[in-house]
């Protein structure tokens, strides 16, 4: 199998690959919608990004109901320029990015960058990978991160499971040749719901280096695998699993007989 179809690879694919070559190919399979969650991050990150270019994406519909000559005149005017969303999705929406936009340091370094929602692109030894990066300058790259908590030691857990250090990793070997060698990585999480928590975390070295080298390892295995479609046996390289207790709670047993 040519899997140069399969490329360029983009974190979401990756992060599919992580978990088996089988949730790799139904990720490229599967046609992505939307969803209410999707469109509202769109949303926040072009008021808190680029408010600028809000009017020229986005309409917004103040009637009551989408039907009537109301409703038929509207879309006729807008219905093919942009993107229609009603009063509630842009008052939402706009709570959510004054709360980014009302942080001192979220807003300093959002300022201090010159590039905004920018598609990049890199490569490995062949293998091409691509990402959608926030903002970024020499110094630093932004991800904007909409989401159900902020607090920092709830978003870390969040950050770890969701293989963020890998997106960091992609984004910064996609950019190599426009940031300096120590550019940070900064992670901007803003509460979905009131009272619209932010916080400004920045990546630790070893967070950014765990990530370098889950995406050295993963791409690696992509040139290995021969397009197979296998479940988690292909990486483990077994059948049967052990069900065991975790690391902590061994600790906290053996913490107990002393």
């Amino acid at each position: 199998m040519k899997k140069e179809k399969f490329t360029p690879l983009s974190f979401s694919s990756l992060k599919a690959f992580y978990k088996s070559p089988r949730e790799f190919l139904a990720y490229k399979k599967r046609v992505l919608k939307e969803s209410p969650a999707m469109r509202m991050g769109t949303l926040v990150h072009l008021l808190v990004l680029e408010p600028h270019l809000f009017p020229k994406q986005y309409a917004i519909f103040k009637g009551a109901r989408r039907a009537g000559k109301e409703w038929e005149a509207f879309i006729e005017k807008y219905g093919e320029k942009r993107t229609i969303i009603k009063v509630s999705e842009y008052e939402e929406a706009n709570k959510i990015a004054m709360a980014v936009k009302q942080h001192p340091t979220a807003q300093l370094l959002i300022r201090s960058c010159n590039k905004f929602e920018k598609m990049i692109e890199g490569n490995f030894e062949g293998i091409k990978l691509k990402g959608f990066v926030d903002a970024y300058c020499k110094t630093h790259i932004i991800d904007l991160k909409t989401c159900m908590d902020a607090n920092p030691v709830k978003f870390t857990k969040v950050a770890n499971d969701s293989l963020y250090n890998l997106q960091a990793a992609i984004y910064r070997k996609a950019l190599k040749t426009k940031i300096t060698k120590n550019a940070d990585y900064f992670i901007i999480a803003v509460d979905k719901t009131e009272p619209y928590h932010v916080s400004v975390m920045r990546a630790t070295n070893e967070f950014i280096e765990t990530g370098e080298m889950l995406l050295e390892r993963l791409l690696n295995e992509f040139k290995e695998w021969n397009g197979e479609d296998v479940g988690f046996e292909w990486r483990m390289q077994q059948e049967v699993f052990d069900l065991d207790i975790p690391y902590w709670l061994k600790q906290k047993n053996v913490s107990a007989t002393k």
